[in-house]
């Protein structure tokens, strides 16, 4: 196994060698985001041609489906053996028919219908609440030493970051690479 390449790095030396590399860091951010910028462009460009083109088709299945769904509506009972089968056998392919999960919907705001709920008199109305238990991280936090008593719970503490942020409307368009 050959030992891998390293790019060798200019540290700066000084304070105005520091803000001509953030100046050339900060430009090669820019071109960065204008090529990424660019390659969105193209990308929305051919998934608009894709689109434009697929819409005669996407239009003819959409018939097709409808015409097939008209078909196994009118003729379910033969397809589906009395209806003692949900799938109708086409021998190219198949044509089912199945329920969707039920699902409730709460019409206007939930909070309202929770409080209706709440100050039910109806005990079987109480059915449906259900307590939320959550734990309380900023809790935690404020006591460390305490939470940390609970078997499962560690304290991390911050990791220091560093960041470079180039004043874009300070850095010029084309920055000379520092030497």
């Amino acid at each position: 196994m050959s030992p891998s390449k390293t790019n060798a790095i200019s540290v700066p030396q000084d304070r105005e060698s520091a803000v001509a590399l953030l100046a050339e860091y900060g430009a090669a951010l820019r071109e960065l985001d204008r090529l990424e910028l660019d390659m969105n462009e193209k990308i929305a460009g051919i998934k608009f041609a894709a689109a434009v083109g697929a819409e005669p088709t996407r239009a003819k299945v959409e018939q097709l489906e409808l015409a097939l769904q008209v078909y196994c509506e009118a003729n379910r009972k033969q397809l589906t053996n009395d209806g003692r089968t949900k799938t109708a056998d086409l021998d190219v392919g198949k044509a089912s028919w199945r329920w969707t999960p039920a699902k409730v919907t709460i019409k206007g705001k939930e909070e309202t219908v929770l409080e209706l709920l709440k100050r039910s008199e109806n005990p079987e109305l109480k059915k449906f609440l259900r307590p939320a238990v959550e734990i309380d991280r900023v809790e935690m936090l404020r006591n460390p030493k305490l939470a940390e008593t609970v078997d499962g719970v560690e304290i991390t503490k911050g990791v220091e970051t560093f960041e470079i942020k180039p004043d874009t409307a300070k850095v010029p368009e084309t920055s000379e690479p520092a030497t």
